[in-house]
């Protein structure tokens, strides 16, 4: 007589055909869909022109929108603005935000629920010494920016890890 066992682990079911106490093979569920958060940025927009800040810098409002757009919560993150150097280098740009502990990136306070949105308003904030130029931004959902030893995800392990990134926006530097 057949029997069929079924023994099942937390990601996937292996099913052993075969008669009792003589199992002919092992199928492994080729459909293994893993049940993850996926950040993205759905929103980054300059606010408004330029100003001079404190201690010769310049500040830049803006707004960035970031949507859970994956089937869980995701853990705790921080969001990161990149600009392209003049001279073609990637830097991380300090983004305060309001309210923030942090004054160089905003950092999400609970899980965001899948499906659900969040804003974050502030200012980006640039030395004096940029003034004149137009220079490429993104801003980057659960960014590892200014981070040593992080996991290649960063703090969320996400469905997809390539689309943390914004459409990039020029903004002007007066």
């Amino acid at each position: 007589m057949k029997s069929l066992l079924v023994l099942s682990f937390s990601l996937m079911t292996i099913f052993c055909f075969g008669q009792k106490n003589n199992p002919t093979g092992v199928i492994t569920d080729p459909v293994l869909r893993l049940v993850r958060p996926d950040l993205i940025v759905t929103n980054f927009l300059q606010k408004g022109a330029s100003f001079n800040g404190p201690n010769g810098t310049i500040q830049v409002p803006v707004a960035v929108t970031v949507k859970n757009v994956g089937q869980a919560p995701a853990a705790i993150f921080k969001v990161g603005i990149d600009y392209q150097h003049p001279n073609g280098q990637i830097y991380p740009v300090m983004f305060t935000v309001s309210g923030q502990s942090n004054a160089y990136y905003p950092f999400t306070s609970s899980p965001l629920a899948a499906g659900a949105v969040l804003t974050y308003q502030g200012v980006l904030v640039f030395p004096d010494r940029l003034r004149g130029n137009t220079l490429s931004a993104k801003a980057i959902a659960d960014s590892c920016s200014g981070d040593e030893f992080m996991e290649s995800y960063c703090r969320v392990k996400e469905s997809s890890e390539s689309n943390n990134s914004s459409t990039a926006i020029n903004i002007v530097l007066r």
